[in-house]
């Protein structure tokens, strides 16, 4: 638990998972190595047998051997190279950043300040997105990383805002948890590109379970330079069969730490409700005088959203009985 005594900086490992992107890679190392003050280690997670990667991470960690460090993960996805990266890391602090996210001047030490609170189990910043050439400008928020009663995923990590406090999670592209408190959950599914998503949501519930603060900082800002593909009916990063990984992941995560008066609210939500990404029928009947294209899309999503909710309660039943993944 938090002593409440103020800290001295802690240590950072900066951990970067990458696969089959080293022109990506070279511009976020370049981005982290920038710096000031500057990581206490580096370590970049990649695949056996993805050798562009490897010839590069090997002729990268040649010139700082001492804080450099390369990590070869046989497992397929962002999780394995996670949870190695993790496993990795020496420093008091574990940072997360993606490989085609290249952070500011002022992200690291921003990121350093505010674990200066004991009670601050992980702090993390804005990312801004691009599109080739392009800023994709989000718009205005005052509400960061939150979860409502119902169960309702408010994430709003790229908006413009000046809200510094703190929420119930941060964007995996752009956080950092004390080492001690990092425990990647080997039972979430993982897409069919390899992302996992919701990890990063569970990450931060954990800490707060654990009786930290998850803080965000809109100062510790990353360039998301994203090269992930967006339905263009539903401006989603999340198409086909992923949208019922997406939301076992959701619905597992949620089950497992929200409070039990609280979950029957979520279900009825998740079900009836949902969001674009994972819709249920009111929210596709919602859209439906605004844009029938969209509407037809969301409804499309439905059954693989209910199934998906289905296994994330299988997910949180074999978890909470302590079986294996």
């Amino acid at each position: 638990m938090p002593s409440g005594v103020p800290l001295a900086r802690p240590t950072l490992s900066v951990v970067v998972p990458t696969h089959g992107r080293a022109r990506l890679l070279a511009r976020c190392l370049a981005g982290v190595e920038a710096q000031v003050p500057a990581a206490d280690e580096i370590v970049v997670v990649h695949r056996a047998g993805d050798e562009e990667t490897a010839r590069f991470v090997r002729t990268w960690a040649r010139a700082d051997l001492a804080r450099r460090r390369p990590v070869v993960v046989a497992r397929p996805g962002v999780l394995g190279a996670i949870s190695a990266g993790t496993a990795a890391a020496l420093c008091d602090v574990v940072v997360y950043l993606d490989d085609d996210a290249v952070p500011r001047p002022g992200w690291l030490a921003e990121i350093a300040r505010g674990f200066a609170d004991p009670e601050v189990g992980a702090v993390g910043g804005r990312f801004v997105d691009h599109v080739g050439d392009r800023e994709l400008r989000a718009r205005r928020t005052r509400i960061v990383g939150r979860v409502t009663g119902y169960g309702r995923v408010i994430g709003r990590h790229d908006g413009d805002t000046s809200y510094a406090g703190d929420v119930e999670f941060l964007p995996g592209a752009n956080f950092a948890v004390r080492r001690a408190l990092a425990r990647p959950d080997d039972r979430l599914l993982q897409a069919s590109n390899g992302h996992c998503l919701g990890w990063e949501m569970d990450a931060c519930l954990t800490v707060r379970a654990l009786g930290y603060r998850v803080r965000f900082t809109p100062r510790a800002v990353v360039d998301h330079h994203t090269t992930s593909f967006r339905d263009p009916r539903t401006g989603s990063r999340v198409t086909g069969e992923d949208v019922f990984t997406s939301a076992a992941n959701y619905t597992y995560v949620l089950r497992k730490y929200l409070p039990a008066w609280r979950r029957p609210a979520f279900l009825a939500y998740a079900y009836l409700a949902g969001s674009s990404t994972q819709p249920g029928p009111l929210r596709a009947a919602a859209e439906l005088p605004r844009s029938p294209s969209r509407a037809l899309a969301m409804a499309s999503r439905i059954g693989a959203t209910w199934r998906g909710r289905r296994e994330g309660g299988r997910m949180y039943r074999r978890w909470a009985a302590g079986g294996a993944p």
